[in-house]
C-alpha cells in the first residue's frame, strides 16, 4: 500500500506515448490486485459502514460503466487519465489495504513518512525543472505569459502542474502538522516544507495554493500546538515560498490570482461547467460513464470555450463534483459522498478527543488540502491514491476476524497476483514506447529538410505500426499511426504507388480507431484525411466529425482544405464562412476564405479576406504563415493598384 502511494507520485517513463498515466495505472492495478487478494485472505467481510460504503461506490461505478455509451473507455479510461472502472477497483482495494495497515499511530506515521518523502522528491524535481536543469526535454511543458514574460510551470513526475500541486499541498500540510506538534526532525521538516511551498508556488495553480493554505491552517489548528510552535510551523510553510516567489516568480502569482478576482474570471471554466451540466442532464442517473467527459465534451462544446482557450479539448471537468456528476451521475455523486462521510466519521470522533487530536492533525490537514484541491482541479491518479489511503487511515482498522489463509500463503498469493497483472501490462507499455518513438519522429519531421522528412515519416509509420499489435483498448496509437502514414504519403512526393499505399494504411488505421471509439470526432477526421489522400470522397466522414464536434474549427478547416484540393470551391467557401461565423476574431477562417477566393480568381475578395486575417489573432508559432499572408496581401494590393491605374 505504501508502495502505491510513492509509485503514484514518482513513477513515469519519458519514452511512452503518455509518460505518466499509463505507467502509474499499470503499477496501481498490480498493487490493487495484491491488496484485494490480501483482503480476501484476511477474511475482511466489510461489515462496518466505511467498507460497505466503499463497495457500494464501486458498484455504482460498475453500473455506470455497464451502461456507458463509450464501451471500453469506461473500463480503462483515457490514455492521459486512466479513470476507468479498473482504476476505481484498484482504489477501493487501496482503501481496504489502508484500513488494515493502520491499526495504530506508528503505522500511520510510517505511511505519512512515505507520502511526505515522495512529494518532497517531486517538489525538488519541479524546482530543478524551473531552474532549467531537467534531463528530459518536454515538448508540451506548461507556460504562463504575463506582462511580456513567460514563466515555466513545472510538472515534475506528474505531467501537469495542476496535478503536481494537488499532491504537494497535502504533503505541505503533513510537514506543517509535524512542525507544529514538535514531532520529527525540525531541520528536515523545515527543509521539506520549504521545497514543497516553493514548488507549489511555481506551479502557479490557484487551486493548489488555496489547498495548501487550507491544509496548513487545518493541520496547525488540529495539532493544538502552543502559539510559538504554531507560528514556527506557519513560517516554515509559508515564509520560504513567499520569499522565493517574490524573487523568482515576481508578479506571476499575483497576476494569476488577479485573473481569479476579475469579473471575467476563468470564462473557459464556466464553459466547461456548462458542458458538464449538459452532459449530466443527458444521462442524469449514471452519467456518461467513468472517464467519459473528454470523449463527450466536443459534442456539447460551444464556440465560447475556444474563444478563451483556442484549440484543445479538456479531459476533465476541472473539479471533482462536476466530473463525478457528468461521468457517474447523481447516484455516483451520492455514493462517493456517503463513502467519504462514513470514512471520515471515525477521524472526526478521534479529533474531538483531547488526547488524540495531535496524532491525527497530519491526516486532517492532508485531507483538507485534498478536498479544496478537488473542488477546483482534477486530482489525477496520485491525488486519488492519496485520498483513498487517507480515507482508509481515517476509517480505522476493521474488526479482527479469523484469517482464511495462513499469512505466508496470503503473501505469496498477493505477490503472484501483482506479478500477473504487471506482466499482463508489459506488452501494452512496450506498444506505448513504440508509439512514443513514432510521435517523436513525426514531430521532428515537421520543418525538416525534404530528404530527412521522408526518412522520419517512414520511421514514424514503421514505429507506429509496431505499436498496434498490443495497442489494446486505446485509440490514440491507431490515430497516431494514421497520422504517421498520412505524413509519409505527403512526403512520398512523385512516388504515387508509395503514397497510395500509405494512404490505404492510414484509412485502415483510422477505421480501427473508429471501431474502438466511434464517438471521437478526431477518429472520423483521420478517416476523412485518409480518404482525401486516396482521392476518394471524404464528405461523409467530415460530416460525422462535424456532428460529433460542431464547434471544432480544425475539423471544418480540414474539410475546407480537402474541398479546395479537389476543386469543390462551394464547400470550401461554406466551411470557411462557418469558421468565421463562429470565430471571427481568429485568423483561421479568414485565411481559408482568402484561399478559396484566390483559387476561384476573385482577387478583390481574397485581398479583403487577407486583410481581415492579418488584423485577427494568429496561433502561437504561426509567424511564418502570417509573414506569407502579409507578402501575398502586398502582391494582391499592388496588383489591384495597377488595375485601377
Amino acid at each position: 500500500m505504501r508502495a502505491g502511494v510513492a509509485f503514484a507520485v514518482l513513477a513515469f517513463a519519458p519514452a511512452l506515448l503518455d509518460p505518466f498515466a499509463p505507467l502509474k495505472a499499470a503499477g496501481l492495478l498490480a498493487i490493487g490486485a495484491a491488496l484485494a487478494v490480501d483482503a480476501f485472505a484476511r477474511g475482511d467481510r466489510a461489515h462496518d459502514a466505511p467498507a460497505r460504503a466503499a463497495l457500494v461506490a464501486l458498484l455504482v461505478v460498475a453500473l455506470s460503466a455497464a451502461v456507458a455509451p463509450s464501451g471500453t473507455l469506461a473500463l480503462f479510461g483515457e490514455i492521459e487519465q486512466r479513470e476507468g472502472l479498473a482504476i476505481w477497483t484498484a482504489l477501493v482495494a487501496l482503501f481496504f489495504g489502508a484500513r488494515a495497515a493502520h491499526a495504530d499511530a506508528a503505522a500511520r506515521s510510517r505511511t505519512l513518512d512515505v507520502a511526505l518523502a515522495a512529494a518532497t522528491i517531486a517538489a525538488a524535481y519541479a524546482l530543478a525543472q524551473f531552474a532549467g536543469f531537467d534531463a528530459f526535454a518536454w515538448g508540451d511543458a506548461a507556460r504562463y505569459a504575463h506582462a511580456g514574460a513567460v514563466t515555466l510551470r513545472p510538472a515534475a513526475t506528474l505531467g501537469n502542474p495542476i496535478l503536481l500541486g494537488a499532491v504537494l499541498a497535502p504533503a505541505l500540510a503533513i510537514a506543517a502538522a509535524r512542525l507544529a506538534s514538535g514531532r520529527g526532525d525540525r531541520v528536515v521538516l523545515a527543509a521539506s516544507a520549504a521545497l514543497l511551498g516553493c514548488a507549489i508556488a511555481a506551479t502557479l495553480s490557484r487551486g493548489a495554493m488555496l489547498a495548501a493554505f487550507a491544509g496548513v491552517a487545518c493541520a496547525i489548528v488540529a495539532s493544538r500546538a502552543p502559539r510559538a510552535r504554531a507560528l514556527v510551523a506557519l513560517a516554515c510553510a509559508a515564509g520560504p515560498a513567499l520569499a522565493w516567489s517574490a524573487f523568482a516568480l515576481r508578479a506571476a502569482p499575483l497576476a494569476r490570482f488577479a485573473e481569479g478576482a476579475s469579473a471575467s474570471s476563468s470564462p473557459a471554466r464556466l464553459e466547461i461547467a456548462r458542458a458538464a451540466l449538459q452532459l449530466w442532464r443527458e444521462r442524469p442517473w449514471f452519467g456518461q460513464g467513468p472517464d467519459g467527459f473528454g470523449l463527450a465534451f466536443p459534442r456539447v462544446q460551444t464556440p465560447e470555450y475556444w474563444r478563451h482557450v483556442w484549440l484543445g479539448t479538456p479531459a476533465h471537468a476541472h473539479g471533482a463534483p462536476l466530473q463525478l456528476l457528468a461521468t457517474l451521475g447523481v447516484l455516483g455523486v451520492l455514493a462517493m459522498a456517503v463513502w467519504a462521510v462514513c470514512a471520515l466519521a471515525p477521524l472526526v470522533r478521534a479529533m474531538r478527543s483531547p488526547h488524540a487530536g495531535e496524532s491525527r492533525a497530519e491526516e486532517a490537514g492532508a485531507l483538507a488540502a485534498l478536498a479544496v484541491a478537488a473542488l477546483f482541479n482534477p486530482l489525477g491518479l496520485a491525488g486519488a491514491v492519496w485520498a483513498v489511503v487517507l480515507l482508509g487511515m481515517a476509517a480505522g482498522a476493521p474488526a479482527a476476524v479469523a484469517r482464511r489463509w495462513p499469512a505466508t500463503s496470503a503473501r505469496a498469493a498477493a505477490v503472484a497476483a501483482a506479478l500477473a497483472v504487471a506482466i499482463a501490462f508489459v506488452p501494452g507499455l512496450r506498444a506505448l514506447a513504440e508509439a512514443g518513438r513514432a510521435r517523436a519522429a513525426l514531430e521532428q519531421s515537421v520543418g525538416a529538410p525534404p530528404e530527412q522528412r521522408v526518412a522520419l515519416a517512414e520511421f514514424a509509420a514503421r514505429s507506429a505500426d509496431a505499436s498496434l499489435a498490443a495497442a489494446g483498448f486505446d485509440d490514440a496509437p491507431w490515430r497516431l499511426a494514421a497520422d504517421a502514414h498520412l505524413a509519409a504519403a505527403r512526403a512520398s512526393g512523385t512516388d504515387r504507388a508509395k503514397a497510395q499505399a500509405h494512404a490505404e494504411a492510414a484509412e485502415r488505421e483510422a477505421r480501427a480507431a473508429i471501431a474502438l471509439r466511434p464517438a471521437r470526432a478526431m477518429n472520423h477526421l483521420r478517416l476523412a484525411q485518409a480518404l482525401s489522400a486516396r482521392g476518394e470522397a471524404p464528405d461523409s466522414a467530415f460530416a460525422t466529425a462535424e456532428r460529433l464536434a460542431p464547434s471544432d474549427a480544425l475539423v471544418r478547416a480540414e474539410h475546407a482544405r480537402a474541398a479546395l484540393a479537389r476543386g469543390d470551391f462551394a464547400t470550401a467557401r461554406e466551411q470557411a464562412r462557418r469558421i468565421v461565423a463562429m470565430y471571427p476574431e481568429a485568423a483561421l477562417g479568414h485565411t481559408l476564405e482568402a484561399s478559396a477566393a484566390l483559387v476561384e480568381g476573385r482577387e478583390a475578395d481574397a485581398l479583403a479576406a487577407l486583410r481581415r486575417a492579418l488584423a485577427a489573432e494568429w496561433e502561437d508559432g504561426a509567424g511564418s504563415q502570417r509573414a506569407a499572408a502579409r507578402a501575398l496581401e502586398a502582391r494582391l494590393a499592388a496588383s489591384a493598384d495597377s488595375v485601377r491605374r
